[in-house]
């Protein structure tokens, strides 16, 4: 059993891999907060090697993997409006005298 949770927590390791630490970019330096957020959009552009494992090794710390694909689609936001207006009386109800004074 010891050897099979050892295969487990080694196989696992993937899932946890590309969590992102970061609740708001804007706790990330400039240089780096355009880069996560091309990331992050899937758009992340072509740039040469050294850059981009530069990039990497900057985003590391703050939980950004950016050489694992990011597989975060693009959702359409839905807007609805609600109005709000005040509840009518029903007609059942009638106002108890002692507790109107």
């Amino acid at each position: 059993m010891e050897q099979l949770e050892i295969i487990f927590h080694e196989k696992s390791k993937i899932l946890s891999r590309a969590t992102l630490d970061v609740d708001d970019l804007d706790q990330l330096p400039n240089a780096l907060r355009l880069v996560a957020r091309d990331y992050l959009a899937n758009d992340l552009k072509k740039m040469p090697d050294s850059t981009f494992r530069r990039k990497r090794a900057a985003l590391l710390p703050f939980g950004i993997d950016i050489a694992v694909p990011c597989n975060v689609h693009q959702l359409r936001s839905r807007v609805r409006v609600i109005e709000l207006r005040p509840a009518a009386i029903p007609a059942f109800y009638q106002l108890d005298e002692r507790l109107a004074a």
